[in-house]
């Protein structure tokens, strides 16, 4: 057997946190999940929470479906605040884009923080040795770091994100029932505020937890009233405490603003969201997936094959292991090299009551389940550290977590370029100053429902008007939280030039209709998915039910617009030919070599007045995607177009 170093690499708690904000960088935009706290936080940071203040915010323009809790965004913007105003003081803050990767670094650190704690409880030397403690700690931590799905999402500004921090705290907590019930009692607390304010699913884990106590799980005392008064007493506290936290803020936000509250009516978000998706059924609108979604597609693809160490945890702590000679071992034999890991089977046993709960309901997403990663890490922490008993089996530890580290490699890429809107708002903001455009007057930009839900923000609105009044020069610059006496958490650029930012939804592509015409024309840029500026479309006069002026229009439709740029986006993997991926590596005029001297050769940023077909997709990016044995195929997804400039007479 190989020997095993007693000093662990202390360097893997590093890597938690360097991987996850390094796909920060990576894939520095949100999509539409992230949408709702994003664009609240924005605000808040901004506009502040004055009663005045919420007819400015975003969801009285886009209230959505069901109304969202605001309490996560308030939680988002205390703690990025702090930290944007000092990265302004240091010259790393630069602009409102610069604040969103803030913020998406302060949440992604808290969930690692807590990651840390969460790990840190389940593998300490009271349990174990300090060498076993560090090594089954070096385990768990190189599993985390290597799988995709939980670090790319800790940072995203999702609901489910945004309680995961305090969820792991909770996790924490309730591990410890077999040995402090008060400690348990106190989790199950924090996990029932947390699911009557931000994550209703969080009750999920509530109910087998609740069941397992009262059947006599753990320590303390025996009496089962008295475990059911305790029970009832930490749910009601954590409930009631959640419910009245949620009604009061939230019917704050959204009652005076917005059209989906009546003046008198209180408003309980989660609550809403149980009646709509769970009483009423609507979930089913969403999609509706088969019961074994979870375990046959979900936990896969969030574990990805280190899933294999978790399988082979449970194999060999439940039943018996063959020894050399064939005979079988009793369990007690085989656990003798282990320490008692009652908590990781606690928690297992919670995920695996959690995952069949949510299977009952029609509408399944893996994000419902993605609090069940760091528990399951925790269980393949334990068959990894068995792998690592031979060397036989260390080559196959080194191949399981070689193909995990490759597949996160491949979705990062993928990652990278699946954002069209945010590269083409960010290009066409470092362009803005350089295409030609009348030089006077506000510029006005028009963003269609694709690119507005795969990366455009407010945050990387770079020029929307941040001060006390909406006529360009005027007005005072907004402080934090709309205030004039603290520092403002967003930067003005030192070239601003007045830009409105424009959304709006539905409008006529009538080519006959004057007025819809003259609408369109009012805009300098679009940001579309209409490849080639195609914004107008015939309609059949006897069916589209359009209102049409009978003057024609004074300008030719199809000539408003041209493209200036397109943004790629990924589409579809394609496995390359084995014989032309090795030529494309082995020889010094194959596909890897020639894109990698491209990009050493020449600048990475292309001319500002060239046609981009490439946008997102940078010479670095092609390189590395060339090294795969997978081709990462992409296509033009967003186009941004510019008025056309009157040809001189």
């Amino acid at each position: 057997m190989a020997r095993l170093s007693s000093r662990p690499l202390r360097t893997t708690s590093l890597l938690i946190p360097a991987i996850a904000l390094a796909l920060i960088f990576l894939a520095p935009y949100s999509k539409v999940e992230e949408s709702f706290s994003t664009q609240a936080t924005h605000d808040i940071l901004i506009h502040g929470i004055a009663p005045s203040a919420l007819s400015h915010y975003d969801h009285v323009i886009f209230p959505g479906a069901v109304p969202r809790s605001f309490i996560g965004p308030l939680v988002l913007a205390f703690i990025t605040y702090p930290l944007a105003v000092i990265g302004q003081a240091v010259g790393v803050v630069r602009t409102s884009a610069d604040v969103q990767t803030v913020m998406r670094c302060a949440l992604v650190l808290l969930t690692t923080k807590s990651l840390a704690s969460f790990a840190n409880a389940l593998f300490t030397p009271p349990k174990l040795t300090r060498r076993e403690a560090g090594i089954h700690r070096a385990c768990f931590d190189v599993i985390t770091a290597l799988q995709f799905h939980f670090l790319f999402w800790a940072s995203r500004t999702t609901p489910n994100s945004i309680a995961l921090p305090f969820v792991l705290h909770a996790f924490k907590l309730i591990a410890a029932l077999p040995t402090s019930q008060p400690r348990f009692l106190t989790g199950m607390t924090l996990l029932t505020f947390l699911a009557s304010t931000l994550r209703l699913e969080l009750a999920g884990f509530l109910i087998p937890a609740s069941v397992l106590f009262l059947a006599g799980v753990g320590s303390g005392t025996p009496n089962k009233l008295t475990r059911v008064v305790n029970l009832l007493r930490a749910g009601i506290v954590g409930g009631v405490l959640g419910a009245a936290t949620s009604i009061v803020v939230d019917t704050y936000f959204w009652r005076g603003p917005s059209a989906l509250i009546q003046p008198r009516q209180w408003l309980w978000p989660e609550f809403s969201g149980l009646l709509f998706n769970v009483v009423e059924g609507k979930s089913s609108d969403w999609g509706v997936s088969p019961w074994h979604t979870y375990l046959t597609s979900s936990i896969p693809k969030l574990l990805s094959v280190t899933s294999l160490f978790l399988i082979w945890t449970i194999i060999t702590r439940f039943q018996p292991q063959a020894d050399r000679k064939g005979k079988a071992k009793s369990i007690p034999s085989v656990n003798k090299r282990l320490p008692n890991m009652t908590p990781i089977r606690w928690l297992l046993a919670l995920c695996a009551g959690h995952i069949a709960l949510l299977s009952l309901l029609a509408h399944k997403e893996w994000r419902f389940i993605v609090y069940t990663v760091p528990c399951f890490n925790a269980g393949a922490a334990l068959g990894l550290r068995r792998f690592l008993t031979t060397r036989p089996r260390q080559l196959a530890v080194l191949l399981i977590l070689g193909l995990t580290a490759a597949i996160t490699t491949l979705l990062t890429l993928i990652s990278h370029v699946n954002y069209p809107g945010g590269h083409a708002l960010a290009e066409l903001e470092r362009r803005l100053d350089t295409l030609p455009t009348s030089p006077f007057g506000e510029l006005r930009i028009h963003i269609d429902v694709l690119p507005a839900m795969t990366g455009v923000t407010l945050f990387q609105a770079l020029r929307l008007s941040r001060r006390t009044t909406g006529d360009a020069g005027v007005g005072k610059r907004k402080g934090g939280f709309g205030t004039s006496w603290l520092p403002s958490a967003v930067p003005e650029l030192a070239t601003m030039r007045r830009v409105v930012y424009d959304k709006t939804e539905n409008l006529d592509r009538s080519p006959k209709n004057a007025s819809a015409v003259s609408q369109w024309s009012s805009y300098d840029f679009l940001l579309t998915d209409r490849i080639g500026c195609q914004i107008f479309e015939e309609r059949d006069e006897h069916t589209s039910g359009s209102t049409e002026t009978e003057d024609p229009p004074s300008e030719n439709p199809a000539a408003l617009f041209e493209p200036a740029f397109e943004v790629q986006a990924y589409t579809r993997l394609k496995l390359k030919r084995p014989r032309a991926y090795i030529h494309s590596l082995i020889y010094p005029h194959g596909e890897f070599w020639q894109v990698l001297l491209a990009s050493t050769s020449q600048g990475s940023a292309a001319s500002s007045s060239a046609s981009f077909v490439s946008i997102g997709v940078s010479k670095r990016w092609r390189a590395a995607n060339a090294l795969l044995p997978l081709q990462i195929q992409t296509a033009p997804a967003v186009t941004v177009c510019r008025k056309r400039q009157p040809s001189p007479k």
